[in-house]
């Protein structure tokens, strides 16, 4: 059972019509079974309290057009393959400013965050959308930060998220951090949370992050023509692709030939030398070329 302290962190955004019963999906958080829910597992807690048998919740559930968000700060660490990716916060303003430009910018959905401000008001945003649970990717081996990326759209109730809000240093382009934060994200929505969809979402015109999700196995779904306003003012085409829970095992196969050496020779057969992890680790988190 989750202590009271930790309940009253839990936010609970209702639509006007239900404001009444308020009270009472509040209460649902006490009577809720929480046998194996991690406090930071949004995901879980929304299950265990969608499983609740109080008419009230029964009735909010079935009530039409409802979306329900249980929004509180994240604490999830993945790591692995040389990277780690921790929960985003204020702290790693300098660090991420330093890596954004326009021309990196371009393609993005959101005005460039320029400068310090720019960046923490850019990390404020994501801080504060109830759907967004935003990271920051560390390089293991130096300590340095390299990029951020998201689960945004989290929509538990449904069963789907996307993977956005993406972006990493020009030192890392070309290199596995992004095969590998997509294998670290993909295996715990997919793993973990019991995801059916995955989605990704991108500028029709960047041709870079195109082929880079491509290249991780996602089916391409479609052009959603003149879809947003960029930055800039104009209006551009969204390519929208996906991944479903059935064809995860195949895109897990292909992302782990790209970024883990020792499941390639495990596959063939060799012998795995006694010192390989240290290698190993040498080869990922130096970055080294996809290709």
């Amino acid at each position: 059972m989750f202590s009271v302290s930790f309940l009253a962190r839990v936010r609970v955004w209702l639509p006007p019509a239900l404001i009444r019963k308020k009270w009472r999906i509040r209460a649902n958080l006490f009577t809720a079974n929480w046998d194996n829910v991690s406090p930071h597992d949004s995901v879980g807690i929304w299950r265990a309290l969608r499983a609740c048998q109080q008419p009230s919740f029964s009735h909010f559930r079935k009530a039409p057009n409802v979306c329900f968000y249980i929004a509180m700060q994240h604490e999830i660490v993945l790591e692995g393959y040389g990277f780690r990716l921790e929960p985003l916060s204020q702290a790693h303003v300098g660090a991420l400013a330093e890596i954004v430009d326009p021309e990196l910018w371009a393609g993005m959905s959101t005005p460039t965050p320029i400068g310090e401000v720019g960046m923490a008001n850019y990390i404020e945003d994501a801080l504060s959308a109830s759907d967004v649970l935003p990271f920051v990717v560390i390089d293991t081996v130096n300590g340095e930060i390299v990029g951020s990326t998201a689960f945004c759209g989290v929509m538990p109730e449904q069963e789907r998220l996307e993977i956005g809000r993406t972006f990493y240093a020009r030192s890392m382009w070309g290199r596995v951090v992004n095969p590998a934060c997509k294998y670290l994200l993909m295996e715990y929505a997919f793993d973990r949370w019991g995801m059916h969809r995955i989605a990704l979402r991108v500028d029709s015109r960047n041709a870079r992050s195109i082929s880079a999700i491509t290249r991780l196995g996602a089916t391409y779904e479609g052009t959603l023509r003149g879809f947003r306003i960029s930055p800039d003012g104009t209006r551009c085409d969204s390519m929208s692709f996906s991944i479903l829970d059935h064809e995860w095992p195949s895109v897990r196969h292909g992302l782990l030939e790209r970024i883990d050496p020792e499941y390639i020779m495990r596959k063939v057969n060799w012998d795995v030398p006694k010192n390989f992890e240290q290698k190993r680790g040498d080869l990922v988190a130096d970055g080294a070329c996809e290709d």
